[in-house]
């Protein structure tokens, strides 16, 4: 389908006039498709007298979303996330590097893979790191392994990935859990 230049005027108009406005394209403006992640077990309130969701970020894939309930005090209000230390994790290079949690590679792994820190997606945290990004564009590593939980207070919607951009000899996924 063609576009004529007429076409455009309106909808062009519209776009300028809002944004000299100040009412579009307020905070970064991202045209990148992010898939929602894995939802593997739900509790609902009504059949259990819980609400939670546990998701699922594979290290074989960039941005994963979630998109965090806020309904009210009736409904599903999610303001806290926790990390369980007892699952199996992800890898950065599945030949060479045993599964990590959050935190990431440490130690000799590191060291050995530091001359390819190009790779990560943020430099200053270590591979493998569970990287979160939230809805105003911030992203930065959850480092801190535990149980403790995360508060995540009323954000809308969360990405998180693994601190790597080379994907193919990658192998596990992380475990989040929202209440």
């Amino acid at each position: 389908m063609t576009k004529t230049a007429a076409g455009l005027v309106a909808p062009l108009a519209l776009l300028v006039g809002s944004v000299l406005a100040g009412s579009v394209l307020t905070g970064p403006v991202s045209a990148e498709d992010v898939p929602l992640a894995h939802i593997y077990a739900q509790g609902d309130w009504d059949k259990i007298g819980d609400d939670w969701d546990c998701i699922e970020i594979a290290s074989t894939m960039g941005w994963q979303r979630y998109m965090v309930p806020h309904e009210g005090i009736l409904g599903r209000n999610f303001t806290y996330m926790i990390i369980h230390t007892d699952q199996v994790g992800w890898t950065v290079d599945k030949a060479q590097y045993a599964p990590v949690l959050n935190g990431g590679h440490t130690g000799a792994d590191a060291e050995a893979l530091a001359p390819y820190d190009k790779y990560k997606f943020d430099q200053s945290a270590p591979f493998g790191a569970l990287m979160v990004r939230f809805a105003d564009g911030d992203s930065r590593a959850l480092l801190n392994e535990g149980e403790e939980p995360w508060t995540i207070g009323q954000e809308p919607q969360l990405d998180f990935r693994i601190n790597d951009t080379g994907f193919g000899d990658n192998a596990g996924v992380l475990q989040l859990c929202f209440w």
